[in-house]
């Protein structure tokens, strides 16, 4: 097993090859959806604005909020802010109601796994 930051792997490369219409799906959000009329928010990293620790999940988008928290969302999302199109990219296993849990979770197996991923986006970029 690899760990997928560092895989020379992108799962979307397997459509360079395959049409994804053969095998009965109707589309592949990331290739699919105009991004420029739609906004893009995933939990990666347990947060709303977590790319600074995402090495794959994110797109271009001309759309940028100050969203950290749930909380934050659910403000922007009630005072009418956002764009009437939103995709959201939930990782459920990664959320939890008992916090002793997520804390563990967290601060003890997520938190430096994203500090490393920041790491190799940095060197990553300074590559190019």
């Amino acid at each position: 097993m690899t760990w997928r930051p560092l895989s020379k792997w992108d799962s979307k490369d397997l459509w360079k090859k395959y049409d994804y219409h053969d095998y009965g799906l109707i589309g592949e959000p990331y290739l699919d959806l105009d991004f420029d009329t739609m906004m893009y928010l995933t939990d990666t990293g347990n947060c709303w604005d977590g790319d600074k620790y995402s090495v794959r999940d994110h797109v271009r988008s001309p759309y940028s909020f100050p969203i950290h928290s749930t909380y934050d969302l659910i403000n922007h999302i009630e005072r009418g802010v956002l764009p009437d199109q939103i995709m959201l990219n939930i990782h459920p296993a990664r959320w939890n109601d008992n916090f002793i849990k997520w804390w563990i979770r967290y601060y003890i197996l997520t938190l430096p796994k994203f500090q490393a991923k920041r790491i190799l986006k940095q060197i990553r970029n300074k590559e190019k």
